[in-house]
């Protein structure tokens, strides 16, 4: 489980920073009891969403501040996307996957993304990272894609149609999240989701 508290102690600490109040000033907020009060609230969810888009922009160590994994050079480096609608541009940011989570990942054409949002929980936890095969866009049926619709892109399960060979259903794994259907020719297959960070192999 991500907590905001060790995740604001470890970019303070990054930082060089002793209070929350400057750290505050740092994110850009017009209070500095901004940081402060989000903690005791838990109002996380966009103080979140700034770290994440602070430690993209100023190339920070993604793995250690959110995560508290010690890089190395051990491991495989992976494009990181904050944004997942931005997956198809260059990014600046990447993260390592450490060594004992790679003995899946084989090739040399993945990508990883945020997941900002619970469809796809328990499989893939909101705010964990998800690695992206881009180079293995071919339905498979069952299996967890990105996928790009009209509308922008989400990760969601593939299933057959068996009444209808030019559409497919996709579903989240959260029981609250709504499922749907889609013709072939309305929807881009980005790539496979082939793993959680932290190893879990979907």
């Amino acid at each position: 489980m991500i907590d905001l508290h060790d995740i604001v102690f470890r970019l303070k600490e990054t930082l060089n920073l002793k209070h929350n109040k400057e750290l505050s000033e740092v994110l850009g907020y017009s209070h500095p009891s901004t940081l402060s009060s989000a903690l005791k609230t838990n109002g996380g969810t966009r103080m979140y969403k700034d770290i994440l888009e602070f430690i993209e922009e100023n190339n920070l160590d993604i793995n250690y501040i959110i995560y508290n994994k010690v890089a190395s050079d051990q491991g495989k480096r992976i494009q990181l996307y904050n944004d997942i609608n931005t997956i198809e541009n260059p990014s600046g940011n990447s993260v390592v996957v450490p060594e004992h989570f790679c003995t899946s990942l084989t090739k040399n054409c993945y990508k990883a993304v945020i997941t900002k949002t619970i469809s796809m929980e328990p499989t893939l936890v909101k705010n964990s990272i998800a690695i992206v095969d881009i180079s293995d866009t071919k339905f498979d049926d069952g299996k967890v894609f990105l996928l790009e619709f009209e509308m922008g892109y989400a990760i969601r399960r593939v299933h057959k149609k068996f009444d209808d060979d030019e559409s497919i259903l996709f579903s989240t794994d959260s029981p609250v999240c709504p499922n749907g259907s889609i013709e072939l020719n309305r929807v881009k297959f980005v790539g496979k989701v082939v793993l959680s960070y932290g190893g879990k192999v979907i």
